[in-house]
């Protein structure tokens, strides 16, 4: 008996160890505006827990039989698949998942030649999406989208086409171009895709310092309203579709001492919703979504609270802030906002208090809590994206300084 009770101790402690005896958009790049204070912490990603239970069962009133069975569950942030499973660096990282859950990331690929490349989590591995770098040229602000028979579709800055707004999808064979390439009037930054109910792809983005959006009807791509409809120069366009598919677009608005501002189009033009420039102060990194209610959020790196993170929403006459201003414990970057099956926000977010590794964030009604370990990642994270599953599971995507700068997921499982 002492020997069975060492030997369970034994696989407890190896399990708890993390040791095994069986063979988890918008593309943009960091602001040099922004000033970053980084706080080295250590945390743990994961716990094991064991359980053992042990049957006994006696034949004879000299034979016994026992068997143990033992369980080892692992909760807290895990790696989807392996850590840095892409060829090469992987910028502006965008995250989707399917009707399935199966995680889909777009990245533009370091490791083929910069263009476009989309990976998909079967389940144990990482696995192209067709052809891997599909793109006609260097693909930079990635931006994916899933329609609702799981296609996957990308926007990109197309550099074989003057750096111009370029989409593609993938039919099953092959990537194959959405209308024409390089479809926008001029250089386009900062771009956010979203398909309607209908799967009609609308696009959004920066081109000539003003935002614009425009959508594919018929196989052509028009304009949704007027061009450059914003009151000056934007940064960080986000886009969203309400649930009767009237776009959103949120933004740092030059035209109002680079604070936030949303727009939406009423059909004719485009309004302002609220206020323009709504937020207390400049407002880096916008990251829009819409609840179940239609109710826009926008999260940004607030410069009035120390670059900290910190969402607003519209109560339908003005923008009110969601728990504190400033939440994070450090200065946010790269913040990627969603909503769960309850309507509770999530934020992720490179995190400079917490070594610049991921965090992730949640409002539980009252304040603002981690969600499992505040920096999650084992090293630095940058173009952090976020989504959660049909469970309410939370996946973030991201370039990982651990890992060669490619690209990583992970996901929470609660205790």
């Amino acid at each position: 008996m002492k020997k069975q009770l060492l030997l369970i101790g034994l696989f407890v402690f190896l399990a708890v160890a993390g040791f095994s005896l069986f063979g988890c958009g918008e593309g943009v790049d960091i602001d040099p505006r922004i000033t970053t204070t980084t706080t080295s912490t250590t945390t743990t990603a994961a716990t094991a827990t064991t359980t053992t239970t042990t049957t006994s069962t006696s034949s004879t009133s000299t034979s016994t039989t026992t068997t143990s069975t033992t369980t080892t569950t692992l909760t807290g942030w895990l790696d989807v698949g392996s850590a840095g499973f892409s060829p090469g660096d992987a910028y502006y990282t965008s995250l989707s998942l399917d009707s399935n859950n199966i995680p889909y990331v777009a990245y533009q690929d370091g490791g083929n030649g910069n263009y476009a490349s989309v990976m998909k989590f079967d389940g144990s591995t990482w696995v192209q999406v067709g052809d891997a770098g599909f793109s006609a040229g260097i693909a930079s602000y990635t931006s994916l989208g899933l329609a609702s028979d799981n296609t996957p579709y990308v926007a990109y800055e197309d550099g074989e086409n003057s750096n111009k707004a370029s989409v593609m999808k993938f039919d099953g064979s092959n990537w194959v171009q959405v209308g024409d390439a390089g479809f926008s009037a001029g250089t386009s930054d900062y771009l956010s895709l979203c398909l309607a109910s209908d799967n009609t792809p609308y696009v959004a983005y920066k081109v000539s310092t003003k935002a614009s959006v425009m959508k594919l009807n018929g196989g052509i791509w028009e304009l949704v309203g007027d061009a450059g409809f914003s009151a000056g120069a934007v940064w960080y366009t986000s886009l969203c579709l309400a649930s009767d598919n009237t776009p959103y677009v949120a933004y740092e608005d030059g035209g109002n001492s680079n604070k936030a501002t949303v727009m939406k189009f009423n059909g004719i033009s485009w309004e302002v919703v609220g206020d323009a420039g709504f937020s207390a102060s400049t407002a880096y990194y916008t990251s829009l979504s819409l609840d179940s209610n239609n109710i826009p959020y926008v999260a940004y790196t607030d410069v009035g609270s120390s670059n900290k993170a910190s969402v607003m929403k519209f109560d339908g006459s003005t923008w009110v802030q969601v728990g504190d201003a400033g939440f994070s414990t450090g200065s946010a970057q790269y913040l990627s906002l969603s909503f769960d099956s309850s309507d509770t926000p999530y934020v992720a977010y490179k995190d400079g208090g917490n070594s610049d590794k991921a965090s992730v964030m949640k409002f539980d009604g009252t304040t603002w809590v981690q969600v499992g370990d505040a920096g999650v990642s084992p090293g630095a994270a940058y173009y952090t994206s976020l989504a959660l599953d049909s469970n309410n599971i939370p996946y973030v995507a991201y370039m990982d300084g651990e890992n060669d700068t490619k690209a990583s997921v992970m996901k929470y499982i609660a205790p």
